[in-house]
């Protein structure tokens, strides 16, 4: 009489490296998402043209990320003027705002013409006339603080307003990089 063969499971060498791409894969994606990036949804025209309701954008939490070594803090990069970024006041709702004033900075916004200054220079930058927001001005920016508008200047709160005012370093998310979805709108943040 002939002996059946027990069918055994085993794993093949082949196996156990195709399991360990998949697990160091995650890993990655782990150590990006949280660290390095994420995709983030835009969900208001407040930024409009330059991201519109329903894109997916890529962020960057690297450039702002303030590390401690050796008993001193270190930060790569600061956010400059014209930045996008990504900022929470509350720790969950999220904000995207142009950065508009820097730290030391004294912002103004007309009350009869909407111009915007900075420094008592007129803001070039600024895509039209904005209306103050219920803040008085000027507005003396302290250490680490910044003066952000959204682009489409009534379709989104900003540091116009009192609920949001001036970002803190420390309530700055990151910055907006790339446009990653629709991929027709596919490219760098302006």
């Amino acid at each position: 009489m002939a002996k059946k063969k027990k069918n055994k499971t085993r794993f093949s060498l082949r196996d156990l490296n195709f399991l360990w791409q998949i697990a160091m894969i995650l890993v990655l994606a782990f150590v990006l998402v949280t660290f390095i990036g994420s995709a983030v949804k835009i969900d208001s025209e407040s930024m409009a043209p330059s991201v519109t309701e329903g894109q997916y954008v890529l962020t960057s939490k690297l450039f702002y990320h303030r590390f401690e070594i050796l008993g001193h803090e270190i930060q790569l990069k600061s956010p400059g003027r014209g930045d996008m970024l990504l900022y929470s006041k509350d720790g969950e709702t999220k904000y995207i705002g142009r950065v508009v004033g820097l730290p030391g900075d004294t912002v103004a916004i007309d009350a009869e013409t909407g111009a915007v200054t900075v420094n008592s220079i007129p803001y070039a930058e600024a895509a039209g006339s904005y209306a103050p927001g219920g803040r008085e001005y000027p507005v003396q920016l302290g250490e680490g603080e910044y003066f952000l508008l959204c682009d489409s200047s009534e379709k989104g709160p900003d540091s116009r307003s009192a609920s949001v005012a001036n970002v803190s370093a420390s309530e700055i998310e990151g910055k907006l990089l790339f446009v990653i979805w629709p991929f027709e709108a596919w490219g760098l943040v302006k």
